[in-house]
């Protein structure tokens, strides 16, 4: 078994039989026949609970054993649990019936048929009964069990879930890129600082410090507060505020609302005075940085000094919002007041203080990119002295290395060149062979009439003697027939040796002049099948090239054409030849009546092995044809199916 494709083995039985135990230990009793029984039972029962007990002992796996058919055998409790079952009552279910998913289905049977494991890391799966989980994700593995004989009898399931590693990896890559769009966002002169929020500007914690300074000083609530409601830093907090409208989720929303909805569209430099939506005062001025609104800096809660309270409002408020009427009353009462004149002196002190903290803020971006800038610029020079200075080395070495490429890439070339080559004179040989037995066919036609001839002149001759007919008149009439026959079998074979003679260079010679040795090659095999071969010529038509090759092409074509007319028995059967001059190229067509060629392997009918005879073809008739025309006489030969049949046209 290759490294790394485990499976498990398990005996094709897990014990002997009754009748196996029988021959081992004699003839036995039906009494302890049943005890032998008993006994396999037993063990069965006892290897199933320990593997029962080893599947449950795997807290964090889920573990199955599935047949053949993908049912479930043995459940441990972590995959039953999982999938809001206990592991009895998954037995004999259908894994695929309670989690349809055709490509798991296509990956268990691949499994189960060709016994081959398969690991996955990371998979995604949906259960369809539990849509509130969503997306999970599994490690899992697929382990094929095996008898004695080597065949599947099931499958072991092993998943260990990474649904909440994969999440804080993509929580953490999520985290990484805001980030790094924040850096950029500083660093980078071209960065956008509508990607950073207030916090992502500002000290926080040097502002918090500042703040309760003034606090302790002043007495007067202020804090910073950014677009979104939240809440940077901030000091003297009423207690109304604290544990009421921030705690009850309406009271709460009004307060984020008032934060954010009623400050828009402040000037810079100025501030505003307003009632939040829960009926106190609030005051703001915001922070710009750049000319980008990012927050304000607050104060309130309040109410002025010579403000009467609104008892009734704030008793139907406490009511609406089921509040402690008593204590909501009394931290009312505690709500620190200001006076008019004190409240304006401290926003213009605020006023100046936010227009400091963005300018401060803008100026820090501005200075955090001029450094950034120059140390890019720093490290882009160091970068370019070291490329210089490795620049020659470099250039070396590439030199060196380009042209061992170029001459081990030239090697190679010719080394392919080299195999093509033999590659072409082996299918030449085949094709010249395939051709061959072709010819040996047709001198079979061929020599058949003479042979027959020749043997009725012989028995004519011993007729005629014993008729006393027999004179040296007839015996010269008899022999002058006999070698009349003999020179034309003669001639039929050096027109066939002349046929495989290699040709040794290109040469002029006439197309209608070779047609005609092709017609007389094949005409008794042709007529014997009752095709007929009609020729067109139109003027004589010259081909400077290789004149057996090109033999060899049209005879394969031809051949083609008369099996092709035989198998599908065409009562009369018709191969017609022109040849003709077209644009100062040689042009011929070869065309037949046999029904024409499927479409769908039109395209391949060229390709070397291809053939649709079955065992009776080779395959390389027509890629030689193709190769001979194309590559040996820089010609082009193309197919197409015609009223009746296909044609062959070959342009050279």
């Amino acid at each position: 078994m290759p490294p790394g494709k485990a499976s498990i083995v398990v005996p094709e039985k897990p014990a002997e039989n009754l009748k196996d135990i029988s021959h081992n230990v004699g003839t036995p009793s039906l009494k302890e026949g049943e005890a032998a029984l008993a006994d396999v039972g037993s063990t069965l029962e006892r290897e199933r609970d320990i593997l029962q007990a080893v599947m449950n002992g795997a807290k964090n796996s889920h573990l199955v054993y599935l047949d053949r058919d993908f049912n479930f055998v043995h459940v441990n409790q972590t995959y039953a649990q999982a999938c809001g079952y206990r592991p009895q009552e998954m037995i004999g279910k259908n894994h695929f019936a309670l989690y349809p998913h055709a490509e798991n289905e296509t990956i268990f049977a691949r499994v189960r048929d060709t016994g081959v494991p398969v690991e996955y890391y990371d998979k995604p799966f949906e259960y369809p009964d539990q849509p509130e989980r969503g997306v999970t994700f599994w490690d899992w593995s697929l382990t094929p069990v095996k008898d004695a004989n080597d065949q599947v009898t099931g499958l072991v399931f092993s998943l260990f879930e990474t649904t909440e590693r994969k999440r804080a990896e993509e929580a953490l890559r999520e985290s990484e890129g805001s980030v790094r769009l924040k850096l950029e966002s500083i660093l980078s002169p071209e960065g956008d600082i509508g990607n950073l929020e207030l916090a992502d500007i500002i000290d926080t914690r040097a502002i918090q410090s500042l703040m309760d300074d003034f606090h302790q000083l002043t007495h007067i609530p202020v804090s910073i507060v950014d677009n979104e409601g939240k809440v940077l830093a901030g000091v003297g907090w009423q207690d109304i505020c604290i544990n009421f409208h921030r705690v009850h989720p309406d009271t709460c929303r009004t307060c984020i609302e008032s934060d954010t909805q009623l400050t828009t569209g402040i000037p810079s430099g100025e501030f505003k005075l307003y009632k939040c939506k829960n009926n106190m005062w609030d005051v703001a001025t915001p922070i710009m940085v750049g000319e980008r609104h990012l927050g304000n800096l607050f104060s309130g809660q309040f109410f002025f000094e010579d403000e009467p309270l609104d008892y009734e409002l704030f008793r139907s408020q406490a009511r609406r919002y089921g509040f402690d009427e008593k204590e909501y009353i009394a931290a009312l009462e505690r709500v620190q007041r200001l006076d008019r004149m004190s409240l304006d002196t401290a926003m213009k002190f605020f006023t100046k203080f936010a227009d400091m903290v963005s300018k401060l803020s803008y100026s820090n971006i501005k200075l955090a990119r001029s450094l950034a800038e120059r140390d890019a610029l720093m490290d882009s020079l160091r970068e370019s002295e070291g490329a210089l200075c490795k620049a020659n080395d470099e250039l070396e070495k590439r030199v060196q290395e380009r042209t061992e490429a170029l001459r081990m890439e030239t090697r190679e070339r010719l080394r392919t060149v080299e195999s093509l080559h033999e590659k072409d004179r082996l299918l030449l040989q085949q094709s010249r062979l395939a051709a061959m037995g072709e010819m040996i066919n047709n001198i079979a036609h061929q020599w058949r009439q003479p042979l027959n001839t020749l043997g009725l002149n012989i028995q004519r001759l011993l007729l005629f003697y014993d008729m006393g007919d027999f004179n040296r008149e007839f015996l010269q009439a008899s022999s002058e027939d006999a070698m009349e026959l003999i020179e034309h079998m003669s001639k039929t074979i050096d027109d066939f040796r002349y046929f495989f003679k290699p040709d040794k260079e290109k040469i002029d010679f006439s197309v209608n002049h070779t047609i005609q040795q092709i017609i007389n090659l094949v005409y008794d095999s042709f007529k014997h099948n009752q095709i007929s071969v009609i020729t067109k010529a139109e003027g004589e038509v010259l081909i400077n090239g290789y004149p057996n090759e090109f033999c060899q092409s049209l005879l394969n074509i031809m051949q083609n054409a008369r099996d092709v007319l035989t198998e599908r028995k065409i009562p009369e059967g018709v191969i017609t030849i022109t040849s003709a001059v077209e644009n100062s190229r040689a042009v011929l067509t070869i065309s037949d009546n046999g029904g024409g060629i499927q479409e769908d392997i039109m395209e391949n009918i060229f390709e070397p092995y291809f053939s649709t005879k079955g065992l009776n073809g080779t395959g390389i008739g027509l890629y030689m044809t193709k190769n001979i025309i194309e590559a040996n006489m820089n010609g082009r030969i193309t197919v197409r199916n015609i009223p009746g049949g296909a044609e062959f046209r070959i342009e050279i």
